[in-house]
């Protein structure tokens, strides 16, 4: 039988920003004896420099575009080693592995490549302590004086994260083409409802 394949999309940022960070990989490839693969989202990295800020390019950035180019180097792979019946697992963290979107959406387009793959987010890319937010974020949230409000709460969750500044610009924590490239498709493709439900929680009611 031929061995497991793991493959991991890339999302809104050059790939160099998620080598050595999807520990969930490495740490199992090993033990399925599955070769790793790691395929770099087009027009972000080094391939095209300020493609994201090239008003004639940046369409072609969409998830659309992005599905057949992970399938066009999965095929390649399988037919390279070849592992045509090898089974394969997708991951993505953030925009690579939302829900009906890369990662996800694949797997359900693409069943002939990656059938019964696999799809992850948010604990993929955030919930890897000490190094990611989720970790200190809550620890400065749950150390917030007694009294507190939930700003004043959220606040020192910042401050845990990013130390104290006389200013805080969000936008820092990210390369310019993650911000180019997910402003941009957050006002075309994405709907990324933020906010809070009618039961004070996170799910929005639609």
């Amino acid at each position: 039988m031929e061995k497991l394949s793991y493959k991991t999309f890339g999302e809104e940022s050059s790939l160099n920003d998620d080598l050595g960070s999807m520990g969930i990989l490495s740490d199992n490839a090993c033990r399925f004896g599955a070769l790793q693969e790691y395929i770099e989202h087009r027009l972000y990295g080094e391939s095209i420099p300020e493609a994201l800020k090239d008003g004639n390019l940046r369409g072609y950035c969409s998830s659309a575009q992005a599905l057949p180019d992970y399938a066009e180097v999965l095929l390649h792979i399988k037919k390279k080693y070849p592992a045509d019946s090898a089974p394969v697992v997708v991951f993505g963290g953030s925009y690579g592995g939302l829900r009906k979107v890369l990662a996800a959406w694949f797997r359900l387009k693409y069943p002939h490549i990656a059938p019964g793959a696999l799809a992850s987010s948010a604990p993929l890319q955030y919930d890897r302590p000490p190094r990611y937010p989720v970790d200190p974020v809550c620890k400065g949230i749950d150390s917030a004086p007694e009294g507190s409000d939930v700003l004043d709460k959220i606040f020192s969750g910042i401050v845990a994260y990013f130390r104290e500044k006389p200013c805080y610009n969000l936008n820092a924590f990210f390369s310019a083409e993650t911000v180019d490239g997910w402003t941009w498709r957050t006002c075309s493709e994405l709907v990324m409802p933020i906010g809070r439900g009618n039961n004070d929680n996170m799910f929005l009611g639609f």
